[in-house]
């Protein structure tokens, strides 16, 4: 990577967690904590990076985008005890709120070419782990902010995704090629 903020956004170990022959790629504020903490105590073994090149299918969460940012953005402002005013649409700083495609583009960079990913919804997550722990009391944003012109193309993508892949398996190829028609 070029810069630190680089190995923030896109760090070079990823992470996918084996729920008992089921392999996830948790995703922050789509349940990853409940993800993560429910394999803990259940001893699920998490592989990553070359690992993840012999999986066939890898399964993913993902939240409708807008909620997602705003409460990305939240949680942002509460680790770094800062304001609104620090964050610029369009401009990631952290992983937060980080459009879903680039979590997707950095777990591409590890697996096969005929690896697939099948997407669920983020309300498909009870089916997995009975875990779903409360973020802690983040202060109310105006989620006027993911409306910003600035970040209209990333909403578009993270909703195409959300929208038009949910419940289906797909190659990193056709992902990008759906979304770039």
């Amino acid at each position: 990577m070029f810069t630190k903020l680089d190995d923030i956004l896109f760090p070079n170990k990823v992470d996918v967690i084996n729920y008992n022959g089921k392999y996830i790629y948790p995703i922050f504020k789509n349940a990853s904590s409940s993800l993560t903490e429910h394999a803990k105590a259940n001893s699920y073994k998490i592989i990553f990076n070359e690992q993840i090149t012999k999986l066939k299918t890898i399964d993913v969460f993902l939240r409708e985008p807008k909620a997602r940012y705003v409460s990305g953005v939240a949680t942002y402002l509460f680790n770094n005890k800062i304001t609104i005013d620090a964050i610029t649409p369009g401009i990631f700083l952290d992983r937060h709120y980080l459009p879903q495609l680039h979590w997707l583009i950095n777990l591409m960079r590890y697996i096969g070419a005929d690896s697939k990913i099948h997407f669920h919804r983020l309300e498909m997550i009870n089916q997995l782990t009975p875990l779903q722990l409360q973020p802690q009391k983040l202060k109310t944003i105006d989620t006027s902010i993911a409306d910003h012109q600035d970040l209209e193309m990333y909403m578009r993508l993270d909703n195409l995704m959300f929208d038009e892949l949910t419940g289906q398996s797909w190659t990193a190829k056709q992902i990008m090629t759906h979304l770039m028609t």
